[in-house]
């Protein structure tokens, strides 16, 4: 459910969103804010970590949002401080993964610490994040004689060039006598920093000397892992952290230096400077203190109880004023729609929410296989749409057991307290085309949105483009949006057609022995009338379904089952297949290593396939 709160995009029609920071000639700056609608208006995600927040990005909010989640109380106090008002602003706190960050589980084998004591820092690391007070702090209590480690593990946008400088200079100024310190510059997956985190807690502690947190998320899913935690008494970081279940150190408010590229003249934001003298008297107690394992794990537990995904979410249904709606969420057809063939042992399909008259239902199908972080940007793009689905149906096909991931459990019960019902089922096992199959299957919709799982939206409005070209529309059968791809440094955008000449576009080019699977490029905003679809695009649930729906004769891989069910659209419905080049998406496909073994063979498979399907069509008078 992080994906829920966390639907962070990275938004450049803030003022100033990119931004070089001015902590560290490498910095860049992202300014972020996610967003959600409901019968309470449209609100924004957004926190500064600062005590202020910048006059622009406030004139941004009361321009398009009704109201502010904020993280924290001091994120709600220093909005207050920039002028939103207090009926605008709702706090929320963040939730984590209770089942992964736990004491149970394996530690992370962190090389270069051995049997030393571990003073863990992780985090897009900045001048904010207190490091330099952590360095000078460590140095002045500890040596190269003694058997510990100050970790400091950087990723992402944090600053590293700044952070190597650092380090190298501390180093320099220390001496010969410095303690080890290692530093790491990598992304490290949910599960690896729960490990670190364990890490920490058999032999070591977690050290957040900030000097600003929005919230501080890695101190909370420290001590959820039964850490020993010891951080700034001030800001975000006080939702979680007490003077029972940590060490807050002293500080004194100063001028901020963090962001301050973003603030306008006159504007001096201010954060807390931590006592150097408080982190070397903690650093030296607990090193030398043996840690009191009953007490961390009842910390732990008190942690699970209250930051769970599920307070989360409920928090932001209570915002959005979002209520559960039974009937809509347990509705089920009583009249299926014509299929291709009934698949046994599958629930009753999804019934979707009402709409108002005139208006076709739509529904989307999404196969997914072993990969939830793309399935989860996905859901949290649909669900910031303008046009939002009226019924979601994932089917799942890989090892990973979706219902039972925190994140996309409560994702479902979120869309369903927004009228919308949501529903995991099993796959097939047999690849694409069949689990496209069975979401058409299970989606009692006029319209589906077929869209792969690593896909996502480039505009809020994308749904809404694609759905203006199809509802009440009877005569078109499916409608597409674009994709860009990347050649010679720019950016291009190809519709899912061919009309240019010399390439396959016709059934002349097929009795040639062309296939019409190329891409035309497109500079304008249009609407093409076009012989064939590829990836994302709404079609008629019934006219599929009446014409054979999705074919069950191509490979695992589906190079080709999108292209086959849209042209039969066409041929054997005589139905429009239109492209809408305004209407664009991304996808994410993974970059480098080996392809899965047998990916060519299949993709010849698939091509030699739809070549003898539309040669019969073109024997039989079809095409």
């Amino acid at each position: 459910m992080g994906c829920i709160v966390h639907q962070q995009e990275w938004r450049k029609n803030f003022d100033q969103a990119l931004l070089p920071s001015r902590d560290g000639p490498e910095g860049t700056l992202f300014c972020n804010a996610g967003s959600w609608e409901g019968p309470a208006g449209r609100w924004s995600w957004m926190h500064f970590d600062n005590d202020r927040a910048p006059r622009a990005h406030v004139d941004f909010f009361h321009a398009n949002f009704d109201g502010n989640i904020c993280v924290s109380e001091a994120v709600k106090v220093a909005l207050l401080k920039s002028g939103i008002d207090e009926g605008r602003l709702a706090v929320v706190q963040n939730g984590i993964d209770t089942e992964l960050f736990s004491p149970e589980g394996d530690a992370l084998d962190i090389p270069g610490t051995d049997d030393r004591f571990v003073f863990l820092m992780t985090g897009a690391m900045s001048a904010r994040k207190g490091i330099d007070i952590a360095l000078d702090a460590y140095a002045k209590e500890f040596s190269e004689h003694d058997p510990v480690a100050l970790v400091v593990r950087n990723y992402s946008y944090g600053q590293d060039a700044w952070c190597r400088r650092l380090i190298a200079d501390w180093r320099a100024s220390v001496g010969p006598d410095e303690p080890r310190v290692i530093y790491i510059y990598e992304t490290w997956t949910p599960e690896q920093m729960a490990g670190a985190y364990r890490r920490a807690a058999e032999h070591g502690a977690y050290l957040a000397p900030c000097r600003v947190e929005g919230f501080g998320l890695t101190g909370l899913e420290a001590l959820a892992c039964g850490c020993r935690l010891g951080t700034t008494g001030w800001s975000g970081v006080l939702e979680y952290a007490t003077r029972e279940n940590a060490e807050l150190f002293g500080y004194r408010m100063k001028p901020s230096e963090n962001n301050l590229v973003m603030f306008a003249d006159g504007e001096q934001p201010m954060w807390a400077e931590p006592s150097m003298k408080d982190v070397q008297r903690w650093m030296r107690r607990v090193y030398e203190e043996r840690p009191d394992r009953e007490r961390q794990g009842r910390v732990a537990s008190e942690i699970h109880e209250k930051f769970t995904y599920r307070r989360m979410a409920e928090g932001i249904a209570r915002v959005l004023r979002l209520e559960p709606n039974p009937e809509a969420a347990s509705e089920i057809a009583t009249e299926e729609a014509p299929r291709r063939t009934a698949s046994p042992g599958l629930p009753p399909p999804v019934a979707p929410r009402r709409l108002a008259r005139g208006q076709e239902t739509l529904g989307v199908g999404i196969p997914t296989r072993d990969r939830p972080g793309y399935l989860l940007a996905l859901l949290g793009a649909l669900w910031v749409q303008s046009r939002r689905p009226d019924a979601v149906c994932i089917v799942n096909d890989g090892d990973v057991r979706l219902p039972e991931d925190p994140a996309v459990r409560q994702f479902g019960e979120v869309w369903e307290r927004s009228g919308v019902p949501f529903r995991i089922v099993d796959g097939t096992g047999r690849g694409a085309s069949p689990n496209h199959q069975r979401a058409a299957e299970m989606l009692a919709t006029d319209l589906v949105l077929r869209l792969d799982d690593d896909l996502v939206p480039s505009s809020g409005d994308f749904v809404e483009i694609l759905y203006r070209q199809i509802n009440g529309r009877p005569d078109v059968g499916a409608v597409a949006g674009v994709y860009p791809r990347w050649n010679d440094g720019q950016e291009h955008v190809y519709a899912q057609e061919s009309t240019d000449p010399g390439m396959a576009n016709s059934v002349e080019d097929m009795r040639r022995g062309l296939v019409p699977l190329q891409f035309r490029r497109y500079s304008d905003d249009a609407v093409v009338q076009c012989e064939h679809l590829y990836s994302s695009w709404i079609y008629r649930r019934d006219a599929l379904m009446n014409v054979g729906g999705f074919a069950d004769c191509y490979s695992r891989f589906g190079q080709r089952e999108e292209t086959d069910a849209s042209v039969r659209l066409r041929l054997l419905a005589g139905l429009k297949l239109l492209v809408v080049t305004s209407a664009c998406a991304y996808h994410f496909h993974a970059s480098g290593g080996r392809r899965p073994e047998g990916t060519h063979q299949a993709y010849q498979h698939d091509i030699t396939t739809f070549e003898e399907r539309y040669a019969g069509w073109i024997r039989a008078g079809r095409a």
